[in-house]
């Protein structure tokens, strides 16, 4: 698998670099280079990226601010010629933290460290089938049923699976992977943060779905494709 990376930074040569030794490593695939965090959104959105190496001094947005920004940040490999932001780089999750200039030898090592990452969060979810499938606690697999589970609300690098058999299950992996492995006839996502066991929800209403005592926030983006998922069951006049 080719994991996809993008460079933020509005120094052009530092760019430069970043790019060359992110081409001359086979398993890594440069998307874009961007000058600024704005111009990286578009890749974000259409795209599925895996690191981000990003500059922390920039105009308009900073690498920080950027990566406190989103929801389901990817990994982060920061860049900057300031080593003092080094403790707050590590307090957002960064993967690790490189400071100008640094040579090819310290940038595999920030790789390296990285691919462990992704290596470990494609084995969290373990085996998926038609009724269940295991999620990765520590050094366990805890079998889980689809029909138990109610909906799962991502937190930062883990998302928190809500179940009516138990206390949620704390799992290390993204909320758009786990899009991709559940189900889609039974699982739709309402919000950037939520997705939702439809059987489960018991009322819909403009901005939110409610499942037992539980509001889940319902985002207009994300209101078409729940209303399409129930319409089958709908009954019409």
């Amino acid at each position: 698998m080719k994991v996809n990376c993008l460079v933020i930074d509005d120094d052009p040569i530092s760019r430069t670099i970043v790019c060359n030794y992110i081409n001359q490593v086979d398993s890594l695939y440069l998307v874009a280079s961007c000058e600024n965090p704005v111009q990286a959104m578009n890749y974000l959105h259409n795209s599925h990226i895996h690191i981000i190496f990003s500059d922390i001094e920039m105009p308009m947005l900073n690498g920080l601010e950027f990566i406190k920004s989103l929801s389901e940040p990817p990994l982060f490999i920061f860049i900057t010629s300031h080593q003092e932001y080094a403790l707050e780089g590590f307090e957002v999750n960064a993967t690790d933290f490189l400071t100008k200039p640094f040579t090819y030898a310290r940038f595999l090592k920030a790789v390296n460290k990285a691919l462990e990452l992704i290596a470990d969060n494609e084995k969290e979810v373990i085996d998926v089938q038609k009724d269940y499938f295991f999620v990765k606690l520590d050094s366990k697999l805890i079998k889980l049923y689809f029909d138990e589970v109610l909906y799962v609300e991502a937190q930062k690098d883990y998302v928190k699976i809500y179940t009516n058999t138990g206390k949620p299950q704390l799992v290390w992996l993204n909320l758009k992977h786990i899009e991709e492995q559940f189900p889609p006839d039974l699982f739709v996502r309402t919000h950037r943060s939520y997705i939702v066991n439809i059987s489960k929800v018991d009322v819909i209403l403009n901005e939110e779905v409610i499942i037992g005592n539980t509001s889940i926030p319902l985002g207009m983006s994300y209101k078409e494709n729940v209303l399409k998922l129930i319409d089958p069951k709908l009954i019409k006049r």
